[in-house]
């Protein structure tokens, strides 16, 4: 191991370190992308992902190329921590309801929606499409929001999907009940085809932040470009999220 307080005197720049352990701290907070209320946060301490390490880690690669640093053990910790939270996260956001939106009227016949087979949409797919009004303080999307109603409470159509892409679908309108369809409109399920299965919630991805590693020397390594990788590539992968 080593001492953040430079005991370990470096020669020449020499920062080839014998890691004993490593471990990490993450928490992750998941916002309403509006109101930016809290919906859900999850917490990963130190005791779960504390891993014995036992190897040389020559830090002065990661200058020259930072993707090295996927190729260490101390990935596979900050892989694993990201992971756990990213599970944790979906799993307590569970109880909130699946909604698509609206992102364009293409014809008087179909939608397209923003969301297709990374979300688990399938062919036959039936949804219900409610007219929302949001309501600012000011101008919309550069004040506070103050929140949104359904106008009307009932559905104004249902569609029908018969394309899926991997991001969007088209749907089949049927005849609208009432009121007018517009972009942003909610999309909400009605029936799913085939076996009981859940969709994928869309996720809105903020920036990591991650302190630097501390070496000897007062040297220091920058963790947030290849923690960001590793924190996209943990969503993608996940069975909660599509992204």
């Amino acid at each position: 191991g080593y001492n953040p307080g430079g005991d370990h005197n470096p020669v020449s720049g020499d920062l080839n370190i014998k890691v004993s352990q490593s471990q990490m701290d993450l928490i992750m907070f998941g916002s309403d992308p509006l109101n930016q209320v809290l919906l859900a946060s999850s917490q990963v301490g130190a005791n779960q992902t504390n891993t014995n390490i036992g190897v040389n880690i020559d830090f002065n690669q990661f200058k020259v190329d930072p993707t090295l640093y996927f190729d260490t053990p101390l990935a596979a910790v900050s892989d694993n921590a990201i992971k756990k939270v990213v599970k944790d996260l979906g799993k307590s956001m569970g109880s909130l309801p699946w909604i698509g939106r609206v992102i364009k009227k293409i014809d008087d016949r179909t939608l397209l929606v923003n969301a297709g087979s990374l979300s688990g949409l399938q062919a036959g797919d039936e949804f219900e499409i409610y007219h929302v009004d949001h309501f600012w303080t000011g101008q919309p999307c550069q004040s506070a929001y103050l929140g949104s109603r359904r106008e009307p409470a009932q559905p104004v159509a249902t569609i029908k999907i018969s394309q899926v892409g991997s991001i969007t679908s088209v749907g089949l309108l049927n005849i609208p009940k009432q009121g007018i369809i517009k972009r942003g409109s909610e999309v909400v399920i009605k029936k799913l085809v085939g076996e009981k299965r859940n969709l994928k919630k869309k996720v809105r991805l903020g920036v990591i932040s991650a302190k630097p590693i501390q070496l000897p020397g007062g040297v220091t390594f920058d963790l947030e470009p290849v923690i960001n990788v590793q924190f996209i590539n943990g969503v993608r992968q996940s069975s909660e999220f599509a992204f």
